[in-house]
């Protein structure tokens, strides 16, 4: 082999080597982009599975207050005098096998 057939078939294998990385390349990044929506797509997911339980929360814990403020409403509830009527009526007790 001759100096320039050899610089040749060098180049060759060089560019059939670059060709290969940069295919390879682009194949590895499109599976880290397809990898990266995958994830994006189940953290929204995830995310709206939580807010419709926040929401029922939210729900729930309304209509718990809607029927505490009826109970203290339609009863003329006076808290401050039941609290001291229950205190007068129950004195304090100890509590046994404690200093």
């Amino acid at each position: 082999m001759n100096g320039p057939e050899f610089v040749a078939v060098g180049l060759i294998v060089w560019a059939v080597f670059i060709i290969t990385f940069i295919v390879m390349r682009g194949l590895g990044w499109k599976h880290r982009e397809k990898q990266i929506a995958a994830r994006h797509a189940e953290r929204e997911h995830v995310l709206l599975e939580h807010a419709g339980a926040s929401r029922e929360q939210v729900q729930v814990l309304e209509d718990r207050l809607r029927v505490l403020e009826r109970i203290v409403t339609d009863r003329g509830y006076n808290l401050a005098s039941d609290i001291e009527a229950l205190r007068d009526r129950n004195p304090a007790r100890e509590v046994e096998g404690s200093n």
